[in-house]
């Protein structure tokens, strides 16, 4: 899970709720919340770091930003897209509207795979609102 500014403010404000509460003495909740922040930073730096050799190597030419959004296809103003931050290069290329979207799916993980961009109008007949389907990967069909 990527851990954003929101994961760690609910977090930190749970942990002062249950040492207010009693449930947990004053030196553990300060130990959980430095363990807490230690590594909302640690993640931080990475994406920071990855972010930096994202931008070396467009400069020095090795990577190349589209000029459309890969789940949209709009044109425009993109953004790099980690799946994994592991993989410094290994980015997609999406609009704003789309690189919110993926980031959300990737932090409740949902795959991306499902995803129907909000820039993208999508015509659903009122006889198929709230019905349940079955997503299906056809990557391995022949």
């Amino acid at each position: 899970m990527v851990l954003t500014k929101q994961h760690v403010t609910q977090r930190l404000r749970d942990i002062k709720a249950r040492q207010e509460g009693g449930e947990l003495p004053a030196w553990l909740a300060k130990v959980l919340s430095q363990g807490v922040r230690a590594a909302y930073k640690a993640e931080a730096t990475e994406r920071r770091s990855v972010r930096r050799k994202v931008q070396t190597a467009r400069e020095k030419g090795e990577i190349e930003r589209p000029l459309f959004c890969e789940l949209c296809g709009s044109s425009g103003p993109l953004e790099a897209h980690h799946r994994d931050h592991s993989e410094a290069l290994g980015v997609s290329w999406y609009c704003s509207a789309c690189h919110t979207l993926a980031d959300r799916a990737l932090s409740a993980g949902v795959g991306e795979s499902i995803l129907i961009p909000p820039c993208v109008e999508v015509f659903i007949p009122a006889a198929l609102v709230g019905l349940r389907f079955e997503v299906v990967s056809l990557a391995g069909a022949a």
